[in-house]
């Protein structure tokens, strides 16, 4: 199933020009728009993360690597884990991805909610756009 939401007009400051990267301030958004509905305890780091991504979640959440996460209770990614997969920034669009536990283990489908958040910069602010959510 595929569910497009429409994000409301938050607005996210950003110093310095459209193609600085804020990381931390578009992960807060993106997280704070899921935690409205279910807490996050874990982001779980994804492999292929740059440096700047992981220092970010750092600083927002508890952090384990992806590699270093042990099935709990018949899941891979238990419930309260965020898959932080990309934060991603293309001049003046920018994606927050992950996917959102619990999702079982032995799964035939890649199961929880993925989300794709994505912004624009305008006019000095990056400001929230829609959000892609996939659920199995």
């Amino acid at each position: 199933m595929r569910v497009r939401v429409f994000a409301l007009p938050i607005l996210l400051a950003l110093t310095g020009c459209a193609t600085e990267r804020d990381d931390t301030g578009l992960l807060a958004d993106a997280l704070g728009r899921i935690e409205r509905d279910q807490p996050i305890e874990v982001i779980v780091l994804g492999p292929n993360l740059s440096q700047q991504a992981r220092k970010s979640a750092s600083e927002l959440h508890r952090v384990v690597e992806q590699s270093e996460l042990n099935p709990v209770s018949g899941y891979d990614l238990p419930a309260g884990h965020f898959l932080l997969k990309a934060i991603e920034v293309s001049g003046n669009t920018a994606h927050v991805v992950g996917t959102l536990g619990p999702v079982p283990s032995r799964a035939t489908l890649a199961c929880g909610i993925h989300y794709d958040f994505s912004f624009s910069f305008q006019r000095g602010r990056w400001v929230p756009g829609d959000i892609e959510m996939m659920q199995c």
